[in-house]
């Protein structure tokens, strides 16, 4: 199995939950490009850290990726790889140009919602790299159906080497994980409601959205307080954000005791367990501009906690209403599994965030109609077992 690097991400912790179960019946070597930003999640097989960088200019990057491929063409003659399964986009272009092995490429997130992927270089990634390098492939995983479309209308590959598994997940773990207790500095925020963000601070995550929202349920709803975990470029700018729109905030390197003080957002920073956070909070939100697959919306339905969702493309839409049109939503509703919100956008008006705002804030005053939603995206967890998962990649692999 290969990817780019084992930091902190969603495409990771995905990664290792895989690579994990798959090494219980499977002979698993893990290579990754380089290390240099730590190893996030925990691994059971073997990991071997190529050492090779990215590269900083359109010269050395050429010359990193020809040694990525050279060393990864080594790596499958010398373990004699019959199967290899490659995470994001660099790792599934040196997949797809070495060795003769059984080729199997997971395509996490949309080419043409992704507000990073623009300009000369965005454009010869979608209609050029992609299409051409992706072909070489036996098999395409695609996270969702949106992007199984994407691949096959937009890039021109074969619907018939595209295939849809969702991330795979270890309900079990998760759960036990969710049961303990709060860190000591934290356990107060079992004292009272709050709503919950958690992910990585940046621009595409829709922060300011969400602090928005937040102070107007806040205006109506004053008991409760919204706690962010996670990191990221962003964190010092959404910090003074949430300052700035008047809210009392405990932030990331405070040294204040967040029982004596009446905090409004909380931002706890990195934290290796979210499980326990996730359960104990009223409601998860999210905001992004585009997401894939997001792990933590699922995590927090297997945890009984009610999430709430911009109707971004592609991933959240399908996870709460699989059997939604696929059209966007223009107003917040109620879906199967949680409540979709329509998309901002970065030019979002204070009208869009109170009409949000009063419908969730509904929803906190009526916790029977909560409690429909979680049963019944409860049950539908149930039916998306790990085991069903498994088998899907055990099937392509062969």
């Amino acid at each position: 199995m290969i990817i780019p690097n084992l930091d902190f991400g969603g495409a990771q912790r995905s990664f290792s939950s895989l690579a994990n179960a798959m090494d219980r019946d499977n002979n698993v070597t893990i290579a990754v490009f380089n290390t240099n930003t730590g190893i996030s999640f925990s691994y059971n097989p073997q990991i071997l850290d190529l050492n090779i960088p990215g590269g900083q200019n359109v010269l050395s990057k050429i010359y990193f990726f020809i040694k990525r491929c050279q060393a990864v063409r080594k790596l499958k003659n010398r373990l004699a790889i019959e199967t290899t399964i490659s995470y994001l986009e660099g790792a599934n272009y040196i997949n797809a140009l070495t060795g003769n092995d059984h080729k199997i490429l997971s395509v996490r997130g949309s080419k043409y919602h992704d507000e990073n992927i623009h300009g000369f270089i965005g454009w010869f990634r979608r209609k050029i790299l992609i299409p051409i390098t992706y072909r070489r492939a036996q098999v395409i995983v695609a996270l969702n159906h949106g992007i199984k479309r994407e691949l096959q209308e937009k890039m021109g590959l074969s619907a018939n080497n595209i295939v849809v598994i969702r991330n795979f997940y270890d309900t079990e773990k998760i759960r036990e994980m969710s049961n303990l207790p709060l860190e000591d500095k934290y356990q107060c925020l079992s004292n009272g409601p709050y709503l919950l963000y958690a992910g990585r601070l940046a621009p595409e995550k829709g922060l300011k959205f969400i602090i928005d929202l937040f102070t107007s349920i806040k205006a109506r709803l004053p008991r409760y307080r919204l706690v962010i975990i996670g990191d990221g470029p962003i964190s010092e700018d959404i910090q003074q954000y949430a300052r700035s729109a008047g809210l009392k905030v405990f932030g990331i390197d405070s040294k204040e005791s967040l029982d004596a003080h009446n905090f409004d957002v909380v931002f706890t920073g990195y934290q290796h367990n979210t499980y326990q956070y996730i359960k104990r909070a009223d409601m998860l939100l999210l905001a992004s501009d585009s997401e894939g697959g997001p792990n933590i919306l699922m995590e927090a339905l297997i945890c009984g906690t009610t999430v709430v969702s911009t109707d971004c493309p592609y991933g959240p839409g399908e996870q709460l209403a699989p059997d939604h049109n696929g059209e966007v939503v223009e107003i917040p509703v109620e879906v199967a599994h949680g409540i979709l919100l329509p998309p901002p956008g970065r030019d979002y008006g204070e009208k869009l965030v109170n009409q949000c705002g009063h419908f969730i804030t509904h929803y906190l005053e009526n916790p029977h109609k909560l409690h429909k939603i979680n049963s019944r995206a409860r049950k539908w967890v149930t039916e998306q077992s790990p085991e069903l998962t498994l088998k899907s990649w055990k099937r392509i692999i062969g």
